[in-house]
């Protein structure tokens, strides 16, 4: 990675000779340009002036001024290839081309004992974009670091603005970006195997099983193209939408372990071929990475150090022999095959019952176990209170709770935690606040910021982040832990 970095270093400070340019011509573009269409620009310190290095898609790109200048030289350079292996950036894998870290070809700020934290310039880029006031003067000091891995920042699906959900190389960059605790959705396969993705339904948006025709005649609902609207002998027919629906339950996990990912962005209700159904970018690293297990993310996890929180999902069919309660015990035993301590396991669910079934059966795992929740904000505080202390009384100790019903604005402008977060405070729950940088990066540096400010202030224990490191930033900011 080193060499890899030192390699971009040499061509952004060559960039106007033939050493990086080659054929390729110069663009200009203003920083907010760049960063709010997903060219990520890394800062690092060269001799007391800052240089940065973009990358976006297939493309690696070198930048010549800093992401708080007024534009950007960009000089593209097209990917090598060599015998069919992708030689990109002295890679010979996927792992190592994401090895860049956080924002492809990141580069490290701050380190700790236990982890190196890469951040990209996305958390800077916030900050300089946030209204002057004593929060941004803060934030503005930390600029330099260290940056460091904390809990407060969990990673949401891996780091899903820019890489697929649930694939390692999502995972690997959460892991740089300083996410101290990572998701994994659990679902089951067809052989009764536990594997990592949001919905046990969701395949032909968010994997390339679609190109599969091996794979994808064997899905529940075979796609089935748009059709437009028409008359023939029998009358006028409305259009109707594109469909596909392939389940975790109809493949074996050797199956599954050989799709590819891809950003998930839903689905073309007007597509013609199979190939244009998922709504997901064409190119780079949206199609990089490949589904997991739940055993393998375990063990990726636990190889870096960081914090597990999967996500016990509802459903839509068990395979033969099982069902929800097996499933729940299938989840447990890989943890305690994996010899993974309780208390670094963090199970979420939106289903009570299975908060109550830990509490009962498996009370190591229960003490961190958490009840999903949103649209809860109460008409009243007295209503709020009400719901929080029944939640307690019914033997829930977390709630993890949507943030705009958490984090309310008033006309002024000004962040205040809304009833229901006083109210689960007040019952003596812990709180976690999901998902700040959901799918598209169009929230801007006040709104993030004062809203992690208000839940950190309130006493949130983490965040769920699509791109962990603007929590990160914040979170070794203000020292949490």
């Amino acid at each position: 990675m080193r060499m890899f970095f030192n390699t971009l270093v040499a061509c952004v400070v060559l960039v106007s000779t033939s050493a990086c340019n080659d054929s390729n011509s110069a663009k200009k573009e203003s920083p907010k340009q760049a960063v709010e269409r997903g060219i990520f620009l890394d800062k690092t310190d060269t001799g007391g002036s800052d240089t940065t290095v973009a990358s976006t898609g297939n493309d690696t790109k070198t930048a010549g001024t800093a992401i708080n200048d007024t534009t950007v030289v960009v000089t593209e350079t097209t990917d090598a290839k060599a015998g069919g292996t992708d030689t990109k950036a002295g890679g010979t894998n996927e792992s190592d081309r994401m090895a860049g870290g956080a924002s492809a070809g990141g580069v490290m700020v701050g380190e700790t004992d236990e982890a190196q934290v890469q951040l990209g310039p996305r958390p800077f880029y916030l900050v300089d974009d946030m209204s002057e006031g004593s929060l941004k003067t803060k934030l503005k000091s930390c600029e330099k670091g260290p940056f460091k891995r904390t809990d407060f920042s969990i990673s949401h699906r891996g780091a899903p603005l820019q890489y697929a959900d649930h694939t390692e190389v999502g995972y690997e960059a959460a892991i740089k970006m300083g996410a101290g605790i990572i998701e994994c959705d659990v679902t089951v396969t067809k052989d009764n195997q536990l594997v990592c993705r949001h919905g046990d339904c969701d395949l032909a948006e968010t994997t390339d099983i679609l190109t599969r025709p091996e794979l994808a005649r064997k899905c529940t609902g075979q796609f089935k193209p748009f059709v437009p609207a028409h008359f023939d002998w029998l009358g006028f027919h409305g259009a109707v939408d594109a469909t596909a629906k392939c389940c975790t339950t109809d493949f074996t996990l050797a199956e599954l372990k050989t799709l590819r990912g891809k950003v998930d962005r839903g689905f073309n209700k007007s597509a013609s071929t199979a190939q244009l159904y998922p709504m997901s970018e064409a190119a780079g690293y949206a199609q990089m990475g490949h589904v997991m297990s739940h055993a393998d993310s375990i063990a990726l996890f636990k190889k870096n150090g960081v914090k597990m929180i999967p996500e016990v999902k509802s459903a839509s069919a068990f395979p033969k022999g099982l069902d929800h309660d097996g499933f729940r015990k299938l989840l447990i035993k890989a943890y305690v095959d994996a010899k993974v301590d309780p208390s670094d396991v963090f199970i979420q669910t939106f289903n009570k019952n299975d908060v109550l079934y830990l509490n009962k059966n498996e009370p190591a795992f229960a003490k961190n176990a958490a009840l999903l929740m949103y649209g809860v904000e109460k008409k009243s505080k007295d209503d709020a209170n009400k719901y929080m202390q029944d939640l307690y009384d019914e033997g829930i100790r977390t709630v993890a709770v949507f943030y705009p019903d958490l984090v309310s604005k008033d006309k002024d402008g000004k962040y205040s935690a809304t009833k229901t977060l006083l109210a689960a405070t007040k019952a003596k729950l812990d709180v976690i606040a999901w998902t700040v940088e959901y799918q598209t990066p169009s929230r801007g540096g006040d709104e993030i910021y004062n809203t992690l400010d208000v839940l950190a202030k309130n006493g949130a224990k983490g965040v769920f982040s699509n791109w962990p490191e603007t929590v990160s930033y914040y979170a070794s900011c203000m020292g949490l832990k």
